[in-house]
């Protein structure tokens, strides 16, 4: 049971980033279609609370995955109980800076200033 919660939260994660992605194509398409290179910095919120949500799964993924642990490790005649409250603590920053959130959402955000800076130059104005 617990490992379907986890399996769930994983499949979220990916969800998210999926989400993320189409949401940033398409405003970077309506700022080349504008031709306007700021609209191409709109981007980075959806990509900030993006890569926040994505984070807070991963960091409850790492509860439940340590739970499961501590369930697996308990003895088989003891009734196991699911609450949450004992699961050790994960930090929000360190699965934020993990390498499955940091290097996605970095690269977008690398990508969305480059486009921005192209953008620029081939239309020779900011706004």
């Amino acid at each position: 049971m617990t490992q379907v919660v986890v399996s769930r939260l994983a499949g979220s994660g990916a969800s998210i980033k999926n989400y993320c992605l189409a949401l940033c194509t398409a405003i970077c398409g309506l700022s080349v279609a504008l031709q306007k290179p700021a609209v191409f910095l709109l981007a980075l919120l959806p990509i900030i609370l993006f890569s926040a949500l994505d984070a807070q799964y991963l960091r409850n993924e790492r509860r439940f995955r340590s739970h499961f642990d501590k369930i697996r490790s308990e003895d088989w005649a003891v009734q196991t109980t699911f609450d949450m409250s004992p699961a050790p603590s994960a930090s929000f920053w360190s699965a934020f800076f993990s390498w499955s959130v940091i290097t996605f959402y970095g690269a977008l955000v690398g990508s969305i200033i480059g486009l921005t800076i192209i953008m620029r130059l081939a239309h020779g104005r900011f706004v």
